[in-house]
């Protein structure tokens, strides 16, 4: 049995919140994201673009974020299911530290700028949270989303530490990001580059 069909036949029998990978499972996941394969890729791709959040437990998109990472820049199909990730509101609430993940995983690995990171992080001011963030939960849930696309954004043409550091910092200030901000801080970070 081939790893794909490891992962494949363990997807069809998974009970959300039932059940648990067993070693056969991890072990052939690994091995898929060590050597990425097409059908793979394509399985993944088909996780996220069925992702149902009324019923889910979030492992399978997990998985899919964990694989898009492995990809690389040389994947436009990885790009393209961590934005559809990132890009559904509804999503964001049952994935919750996920989407932080996907959106870091999208910082190293999308060019720069990326549409989808500049509209998370202008939020409001593009109609791309929908419902608006009305109540509490809402409001610090969306809060997270647009720190995490901040760094992501700064990945983007850096690394994952400056992203993720300048993310860190944001979110201790309690500031709202914008695109500019973080386009000072990706210049700050070239005009160092340049001293090296």
């Amino acid at each position: 049995m081939t790893d794909l069909t490891v992962v494949e036949t363990a997807h069809a029998g998974w009970r959300n919140f039932d059940s648990f990978p067993e070693s056969e499972l991890k072990a052939a996941l690994g091995r898929l994201s060590e050597q990425p394969t097409p059908g793979a890729t394509a399985f993944f791709a088909s996780v996220v673009a069925n992702f149902d959040p009324d019923d889910t437990d979030g492992f399978w998109i997990q998985q899919a974020i964990g694989y898009a990472g492995t990809l690389g820049r040389a994947s436009p199909d990885a790009v393209h299911y961590l934005e559809a990730i990132l890009g559904d509101y509804r999503r964001y609430s049952v994935l919750s530290g996920l989407i932080g993940t996907a959106a870091y995983a999208l910082g190293r690995i999308a060019d720069h700028p990326n549409t989808l990171l500049v509209r998370a992080i202008e939020g409001d001011s593009v109609g791309f949270y929908a419902p608006p963030a009305a109540e509490d939960d809402d409001a610090e849930l969306v809060a997270f989303v647009r720190a995490a696309a901040y760094g992501a954004y700064i990945m983007t043409p850096t690394d994952f530490q400056t992203g993720f550091d300048a993310a860190q910092e944001l979110k201790g200030s309690r500031r709202r990001p914008t695109v500019e901000l973080a386009e000072q801080v990706i210049g700050s970070w070239r005009a160092h580059q340049g001293k090296s």
